[in-house]
């Protein structure tokens, strides 16, 4: 999901449900698969309220089954938009 806050998911532009991807990250343990989830921190404009949302969602992703999580360090990749916005 790359983060567990609806606003920050909105201010990147990410159009995720983050109940329904827990139903569905439930779903797929249920059924045997091994789920990993991926979390970027230090988007530009993340507040402390939107980071601790991130973990409460975290929290919430492993009493459903997620087993593995990678928490990675925001870096804009060259030509994406959040790029091309910092640059300027």
């Amino acid at each position: 999901p790359e983060s567990g806050s609806p606003s920050e998911l909105e201010r990147i532009g990410k159009r995720i449900r983050l109940d329904r991807m827990k139903r569905s990250i439930a779903a797929c343990v249920r059924r045997g698969l091994y789920v990993k989830v991926n979390i970027v921190i230090g988007f530009r404009g993340q507040t402390a309220r939107e980071l601790l949302e991130t973990l409460v969602f975290l929290a919430e992703l492993a009493v459903v089954g997620a087993r593995d999580v990678i928490i990675s360090i925001f870096s804009p990749y060259p030509g994406s938009h959040m790029y091309r916005e910092l640059r300027a």
